[in-house]
């Protein structure tokens, strides 16, 4: 049997971490509709415990400034969502919305689970896009009226 360079060398070159289905960890394929059927069962976890502190915050205390009541569910969002996408994808190696459409995050090269530094440093500037992208996208929607 005789094996060409090219079969044995990888292709191209991607990211350090991939997102692969969990029974084909090899396979290196992207899968961009289980990715956004992911992100948004893990964006409408993470929105609904915002949503019941909020709740939960202005049915204790009916006298907070209304202020009071977004900084509260912007607080829990974000605890949640670093919980969430930092330490319990550390621990089993997916979110919840990735568990539920069959996805895992690997290293590309080890195909272990990613460290803790590379998960807080990928959620770290999910938070800056979301801060850095809010204005813009309130000015879009201001020139549209």
């Amino acid at each position: 049997m005789d094996t060409t360079k090219a079969e044995t060398e990888p292709v191209e070159e991607i990211s350090e971490l991939v997102c692969v289905r969990r029974r084909d960890v090899h396979e290196q394929q992207r899968h961009p509709v289980r990715r956004t059927v992911a992100f948004l069962v893990d964006a409408g976890l993470h929105l609904a415990v915002a949503l019941s502190a909020w709740r939960l915050f202005a049915t204790a205390v009916p006298d907070a400034h209304f202020w009071w009541q977004v900084e509260v569910a912007v607080t829990a969002y974000a605890l949640v969502s670093c919980a969430h996408r930092v330490f319990l994808q550390r621990l089993i190696g997916a979110t919840i919305g990735k568990a539920l459409v069959g996805l895992c995050l690997v290293m590309r090269d080890t195909r272990d689970r990613p460290e803790l530094m590379d998960l807080v440093r990928d959620w770290f500037i999910g938070c800056a896009m979301i801060i850095l992208l809010m204005p813009t996208s309130l000015v879009m929607g201001l020139m549209s009226l």
